[in-house]
């Protein structure tokens, strides 16, 4: 029998599955922080409320182009990983101030200011390249934090359109481990959208349903650059060989970090969380409460 994890929506009509509800009863929160000013505790302490949704908006005293780029997206992932250490199934997303406030309870007269580590940003411009279409690809099952870092950097450098591959369901995801709990690609796709709906409003965002590793980045001639994750270099070189065959541009490559795949001595952070993970994770509490 299969058995499916359904990601919660603050707009769902049926709550996402979980096995465990915090006193608070909060399902879903919203947590501004401004930037310089607040500690990063505030976070952990919303996590620890919001039984099923957190969002987290950042307050910054300038605009996104203002800041130092590569310390942004590591304040965003270091708020995921926070996020990740308190409730691995809490489903987080980090948003930045140009994004859509979303519906949801507001948590800061909830949680006081603490004197700890406050999150800061250079405010000294630093930004790569921004590009005007740009494609990536994945299969976002069960969308975790590490899909939103890469979806958060393809954010921050696209002006124009977004493609988004996805895998469908098929051959790319065959092999995955637990693969019968693997979601549909309607949900998945839903997933991707709904973030991006909330992140970055004003782009334009193309999904597609991709059947092997190359997707539209073949197909589509108008795009300038793909952004990838540290494994998937080599894919990119495939990519653009075949692009090059056809006569069209060659795609540059913004890269975002992975670390190594999560053991059970070491910590989970936004750079090794993974959909297997989280998948084995699931599997076993299902199997505990039966």
């Amino acid at each position: 029998k299969t058995k499916m994890f359904v990601r919660y929506s603050c707009r769902a009509s049926k709550p996402q599955i979980r096995y465990t509800s915090k006193a608070s009863h909060i399902q879903c929160g919203l947590l501004k922080v401004s930037v310089n000013h607040d500690s990063f505790r505030r976070v952990q302490e919303a996590a620890k409320l919001v039984d099923k949704k957190l969002f987290v908006m950042l307050d910054l005293d300038q605009k996104v182009e203002a800041y130092n780029q590569y310390e942004l997206l590591e304040l965003v992932g270091k708020i995921y990983t926070l996020s990740l250490q308190a409730d691995i199934f809490l489903d987080t997303d980090v948003l930045l101030p140009n994004s859509a406030v979303p519906v949801a309870e507001p948590l800061n007269e909830k949680i006081p200011h603490f004197p700890d580590e406050l999150m800061q940003l250079q405010k000294t411009p630093q930004k790569e390249r921004s590009y005007a279409n740009t494609i990536l690809g994945g299969s976002f099952d069960r969308l975790h934090a590490g899909h939103k870092m890469l979806l958060t950097k393809a954010a921050l450098n696209t002006t124009h359109s977004l493609v988004i591959g996805i895998s469908n369901d098929g051959p790319l995801l065959a092999n995955k481990k637990n693969g019968d709990m693997i979601e549909p690609y309607s949900l998945r796709e839903a997933n991707v959208l709904a973030f991006m709906n909330h992140l970055a409003p004003n782009l334009k965002i193309i999904p597609v349903p991709i059947n092997d590793m190359y997707g539209p980045s073949i197909t589509i001639k108008d795009l300038d650059a793909i952004i990838i994750s540290s494994e998937t270099e080599g894919g990119a070189r495939s990519v653009n060989a075949l692009r090059k065959e056809k006569g069209w541009n060659e795609l540059d490559t913004i890269s975002i970090g992975r670390g190594d795949a999560i053991q059970d001595n070491n910590e989970v952070s936004v750079f090794n969380i993974s959909s297997s993970y989280l998948r084995r994770r699931e599997w076993e509490r299902m199997e505990q409460k039966e």
